[in-house]
């Protein structure tokens, strides 16, 4: 018989799945952009991150000016412009001092015909919240399959041992023995686990193990680690049990096992709370994967160029689509069934 698989934390899953890629993508475009001219090669570049490089000719450079840009929330950052004979380079916006830095080092090596090498940088608390959402994006990922696969359960009569296999997806993992001699019954070992990432009022995912328990009140665990689930974990200690032969129950037991699964029964989530939750996944990580995946396309069929800005097509289309897709998996992955 198999036991398993076990269900996994699919809301955990999905956020991990979105904010470890978002993560990502914000950690590699808050890298410096750098501005370089050689007086060897004649040649200027300018490397920014996720773009291509921009190059041209050191003759065509006329200079550097800042434009001061309010931010949303009142803030000045000045935004150097690179100035050439036949267009400009935008930079990304920075403090208003590091911005003019820039614009004096390189308007002075023009007119001092030196090297230039001048970078523009992220403060670090960006930078440092970005490798937060990696590292949590990861946590999510992690605990959402931790206990992932299924074991096979093979009972040889002859020489009373049950061998239990570790398995996921069919390839075998691991493999131990354990007596089933003097076994009378088939136990399931309840808990309820509580991690970082539960609300401070939640109770916990139901996690058990299944332990056979001899005449003499000896148990012997099946495998020593808790796994998700409640249904499949009192069908598999009913099917195991009609597998060893163990005889009926007396009531006074049935009793007490019955009273110790009912207490650790899964919760019910508050509906309204689910959905609105849900929803807001599933939009956040559908437009985010809905705007990826236009621009995949759009790159694959030459329709669109790295450089091309985003566009109401691409907010329409891409997020708009994505975002109607992921509330509606959403919606559907959140709709109540019982528990596994």
């Amino acid at each position: 018989m198999h036991h398993g698989p076990f269900p996994i934390r699919v809301w955990r899953l999905l956020g991990g799945l979105g904010m470890t890629p978002l993560g990502v993508l914000l950690v590699a475009m808050s890298m410096p952009e750098r501005f370089t001219c050689s007086e060897q090669t004649g040649e200027c570049r300018v490397e920014r991150p996720l773009r291509a490089p921009v190059s041209f000719s050191r003759e065509l450079l006329r200079g550097v000016h800042v434009v001061q840009k309010r931010g949303s929330k009142g803030g000045i950052f000045g935004e150097p412009i690179i100035d050439f004979t036949n267009g400009a380079v935008t930079m990304r916006q920075v403090d208003p001092p590091q911005a003019a830095s820039m614009a004096r080092t390189v308007n002075d090596a023009i007119a001092g015909r030196t090297p230039i090498d001048v970078s523009l940088r992220e403060s670090w608390w960006p930078i440092a919240f970005f490798c937060f959402m990696v590292a949590a994006g990861l946590g999510l990922v992690a605990t959402a399959l931790r206990g992932i696969g299924r074991y096979r359960l093979d009972h040889d009569r002859g020489r009373g041992v049950l061998a239990v296999t570790s398995t996921l997806l069919g390839v075998p993992l691991s493999s131990a023995a354990v007596s089933t001699r003097d076994v009378v019954d088939v136990e399931v070992e309840w808990r309820r686990d509580k991690d970082l990432f539960h609300g401070r009022h939640a109770v916990g995912d139901t996690e058990g193990r299944l332990a056979l328990v001899t005449a003499q009140g000896e148990r012997r665990l099946l495998v020593a680690s808790y796994h998700r689930g409640y249904t499949l974990h009192r069908r598999a200690a009913t099917e195991l049990r009609a597998l060893l032969g163990c005889p009926p129950r007396a009531p006074g037991v049935e009793a007490r096992l019955e009273g110790d699964a009912l207490a650790h029964h899964p919760q019910p989530g508050a509906l309204v709370g689910r959905y609105f939750s849900a929803a807001w996944i599933g939009m956040c990580c559908g437009s985010l994967l809905g705007m990826a995946l236009y621009a995949l396309v759009g790159l694959a069929l030459g329709l669109l160029r790295l450089k091309d800005p985003v566009d109401e097509n691409a907010l329409v289309f891409g997020a708009g689509g994505g975002a109607v897709a992921g509330i509606t998996l959403a919606l559907y992955l959140s709709y109540p069934r019982p528990p596994r």
